[in-house]
């Protein structure tokens, strides 16, 4: 199986095309079969999303097999980055979207590490502090049970710290 990508110079938008090759079913055992069914994947084209099986003569050729793209996504415009940071004299990893509490901890000697990734999606990933932990001072979880039995501990509640998907 080979790709190719291109960029749309007016928009700039890069798509993706996938394409089989007959060495694509020269497997060594010779049982590998593939197949498009419908409803299972889609090329966006002018405008409009449409059936990756509309596009193919679904007979085998005998020259090669073509199958439904393994991966599949659709990405929507990502959200406020979360900022990874982390502490080299504890080991500490730290994660914030508050660009102000990461210049903090850059000033007293943490390690700016990038974004980890972007904050977006409806599952609110809370955040708790421990004020008697010297090391794994924060957690995050998406249990609410878990974030109130840490307070009950004596940890901070500290809000959301951002916005997650959860596969499922």
């Amino acid at each position: 199986m080979s790709t190719a990508s291109s960029v749309n110079p007016e928009t700039g938008v890069r798509t993706y095309g996938a394409s089989a090759s007959k060495a694509y079913k020269e497997r060594p055992n010779g049982t590998f079969t593939a197949a498009v069914n419908e409803g299972e994947s889609y090329v966006f084209q002018n405008g409009a999303w449409q059936e990756w099986s509309d596009f193919l003569d679904k007979a085998d050729t005998g020259e090669f097999v073509v199958d439904n793209f393994s991966i599949k996504l659709y990405a929507t415009p990502p959200g406020d980055p979360v900022y990874r940071l982390y502490n080299p004299y504890g080991g500490d990893h730290h994660y914030t979207l508050s660009p102000v509490e990461r210049d903090a901890l850059v000033a007293v000697g943490w390690n700016y590490e990038g974004v980890g990734w972007h904050s977006a999606g409806d599952v609110p990933v809370l955040r708790q502090y421990n004020p008697y932990a010297t090391t794994g001072s924060h957690n995050f979880t998406t249990s609410e049970v878990e974030n109130d039995a840490l307070v009950r501990l004596g940890c901070h509640s500290e809000g959301i710290g951002w916005m997650a998907v959860m596969a499922g």
